[in-house]
């Protein structure tokens, strides 16, 4: 027989609920068990969010520390913009993979971060030239893939 680490209430061996934590075994009632996981999972996930709020504040520090001045106005007043979901990728995304494929190509590129000119409004998106490249080769890859797709369906459907 051993004790519930949460309520205390004694519980048998066939009844005890076992977890090994850090070389210990922990012993739960089926009451106190569920409740115990759901803490641990929600404790994971803030972890998780701080990691995550923490790496995104760092990219926006650096940011601003080594952005360029707004290519319209030259002015070194801006604000950073996070992207989220991209409406504009999005329905490209549907004609290709349909549901799936909507989402996909939405959710592809957000967390990106734009800079925006408090003086005059411009947004733009500080990347060098060679990620510039990088990413125009990568969608052009994606469109002679779809068309690639689109003819073999053409070609086996008939």
């Amino acid at each position: 027989m051993s004790n519930c680490i949460k309520c205390g209430k004694k519980i048998g061996f066939l009844s005890a609920i076992t977890e090994e934590i850090n070389g210990e075994n922990l012993y739960f009632c089926s009451k106190c068990h569920p409740k115990w996981e759901q803490e641990r999972e929600k404790k994971k996930e803030e972890e998780e969010e701080a990691k995550e709020e923490k790496r995104v504040s760092k990219q926006i520090s650096e940011l601003k520390r080594n952005a360029t001045p707004c290519p319209e106005c030259k002015n070194k007043s801006f604000e950073v913009i996070r992207k989220g979901f991209d409406k504009g990728m999005a329905p490209l995304g549907g004609l290709l993979g349909g549901l799936v494929g909507f989402f996909a190509m939405g959710a592809a590129n957000s967390g990106r971060f734009f800079l925006k000119c408090k003086s005059c409004g411009y947004e733009w998106e500080p990347i060098s030239k060679k990620e510039k490249i990088r990413r125009l080769r990568k969608a052009a890859i994606m469109i002679v893939v779809a068309i690639l797709i689109y003819a073999l369906i053409r070609l086996f459907s008939d």
